[in-house]
């Protein structure tokens, strides 16, 4: 078992396998400021969005939350829109199936003070009995499952952004030798 997994190893080191978050370093810096402007209209799924943006700077991106002007890299983000659209119904017309979909813009300066902007956005569907609301509390799981997915898509843009960053230093490099 040690033998196939040192193999393993050895192959994805050797045909130069990198994680994203190699290349997500390439934008994000250690000491990461972030702001998120509260909507007015969902308040409650703004302030779940901070934490779930605070959590993703931990996890994700390994950095440390630090204050504005102690930062090497900001993350600016809003709620740019939240719809929840009907997508399936029952013989008699009634939804049975809902999605909610979620957009987020972010700008993220980095560490050489250079802006990135991006938007992304998550959908989440879920159903319901028949006959049956949609209550408050099931939305707001709904909304809050959609923008955990628009940050996973925002961490696989950084990381592909990092990526061309990355490469465009190495030509750059490259042509000044």
């Amino acid at each position: 078992m040690k033998a196939i997994i040192s193999i393993l190893m050895i192959l994805f080191v050797g045909c130069g396998y990198k994680p994203s978050s190699y290349y997500q370093k390439e934008i994000i810096g250690n000491k990461i400021y972030v702001n998120v402007n509260i909507n007015v209209k969902n308040p409650k799924d703004s302030l779940f969005l901070k934490d779930a943006v605070n959590q993703a700077v931990i996890d994700t991106f390994g950095g440390v939350l630090s204050s504005k002007e102690d930062s090497t890299t900001q993350v600016l983000l809003s709620i740019k829109s939240v719809s929840l659209s009907a997508i399936d119904f029952d013989n008699n017309g009634y939804p049975i199936l809902y999605r909610v979909t979620s957009s987020i813009a972010t700008q993220i300066i980095d560490k050489n003070k250079k802006p990135y902007s991006f938007t992304t956005s998550g959908t989440y569907d879920f159903a319901i009995n028949p006959n049956s609301v949609v209550s408050d509390n099931l939305k707001h799981i709904a909304i809050r499952q959609s923008l955990l997915r628009a940050l996973g898509e925002l961490s696989s843009k950084v990381a592909i952004t990092g990526m061309k960053s990355k490469d465009n230093n190495e030509t750059n490099s490259k042509d000044e030798l």
